[in-house]
């Protein structure tokens, strides 16, 4: 699917017609009859699902990985107790590499804290409040594994309503049709991961020094970031940015409503997730950041991660943890590309544990059969962590 700008009968510019499938315009009612014969084979009207109401569960599904144990590795600093001062109202303190953060200072000379105890004065006794340590603690289990994760989260969009009818070969369903997301009523065009960084104030930014040898490491690199756009037939431009909590943007959706059956409920209720979404009518001034792209990629136009998510469909409904290193060897390709870099094996690691569990639960909410979808509230609840 292309952006509608061109009449797909004679290339002029379009008019107000557009075929209800959503995926070609025309200048007239003249060249769509004319291109009918053709379109007819390929013309079905999907499912649409507006972002709008669809974004909440996409962040419970980002956030899940940062709060479920065991599928990405714990910072140091939610193991050890905080030792200084590191209170809001503590200024930001230049670092040896000349930049400027707020330090968190990690006994790791103790023995490690219990992760369920949740009285967290002890982890952090000298925070003003358990509300602050709790919002440090928040912070820091937020930060870090964005791309691999994010990556995740998207070939998950790619493979179950791009590739497919979320309909499994075999299976009785009502209705085969694919499910399309729109955005201000308009069917998406394409979608994909962009690169770049995000203007944050020093004092929203973290650097964490050990005890025992005094290492300092940094949290989150605002100039390394990454977010979801997606582009829509008419042109418009909408992005979802997931990763801005460790920075103390704290904007939340409230995903409990989102919850399917069957899922463990002691690990699959979050609750507030991190989340922006940002479209073309939000005022410059009410961002919350400021943002310089530097590269993005498509997705949708991708033609090896489509021939690798239809790979992965064959794999026993898409659970391919079995699955050949070079079967998914195009995802781990396209986060080097955007990146820049190579991505290490434990980031490697993290994508292909989370690409089973994500496929499954948008699979679980689109398919026919169950039709999660359609009793999402119209209206996300948002809220701010002000701590």
């Amino acid at each position: 699917m292309q952006a509608l700008s061109e009449c797909d009968a004679c290339n002029k510019k379009p008019g107000n017609s557009l075929c209800s499938c959503g995926e070609r315009a025309y200048c007239s009612e003249t060249c769509q009859n004319a291109d009918w014969k053709e379109h007819k084979t390929k013309c079905g009207k999907p499912d649409q699902i507006s972002l709008e109401r669809f974004y909440p569960f996409l962040a419970w599904m980002f956030y899940v990985p940062y709060v479920v144990p065991r599928t990405k590795p714990m910072h140091p600093a939610m193991i050890y107790k905080i030792s200084n001062d590191a209170n809001p109202n503590v200024p930001a303190m230049k670092l040896p590499d000349g930049s400027w953060a707020q330090l968190v200072v990690i006994d790791d000379t103790t023995a490690p804290r219990n992760i369920l105890d949740f009285n967290l004065m002890k982890w952090f006794p000298l925070a003003q409040s358990s509300r602050i340590a709790m919002k440090l603690e928040r912070r820091i289990q937020a930060s870090g594994y964005l791309l691999p994760i994010l990556t995740a989260v998207a070939t998950s969009i790619l493979a179950e309503m791009y590739t497919t009818t979320s309909t499994p070969a075999g299976e009785a369903t009502s209705s085969g049709r694919s499910i399309r997301l729109t955005y201000n009523s308009m069917p998406i065009s394409d979608f994909g991961i962009a690169a770049g960084s995000v203007d944050i104030h020093d004092q929203d930014c973290l650097a964490f020094c050990k005890t025992s040898d005094s290492t300092i490491s940094k949290s989150q690199d605002p100039d390394d970031h990454y977010w979801i756009y997606f582009t829509t037939v008419s042109g418009e431009e909408v992005i979802l940015d997931f990763g801005l909590f460790p920075f103390n943007e704290c904007q939340v959706v409230n995903t409990d409503a989102y919850l399917f059956p069957g899922m463990s409920t002691s690990q699959a209720k979050l609750g507030w997730c991190p989340a922006y979404i940002i479209g073309p009518d939000d005022a410059q001034d009410k961002m919350p950041v400021s943002r310089t792209e530097r590269k993005r990629l498509s997705m949708l136009r991708n033609p090896d991660l489509h021939k690798a998510v239809k790979l992965f469909d064959d794999i026993h409904h898409r659970r391919y943890n079995a699955a050949k290193t070079e079967d998914i060897d195009p995802v781990y390709d396209f986060m080097e590309t955007l990146s820049g870099r190579s991505m290490s094996e434990v980031e490697k690691a993290v994508c292909k544990e989370m690409l089973p569990h994500y496929f499954y639960s948008m699979h679980y909410v689109l398919c026919p059969r169950n039709q999660e979808w359609k009793r999402f509230p119209q209206e996300p609840e948002l809220g701010f962590d002000t701590a």
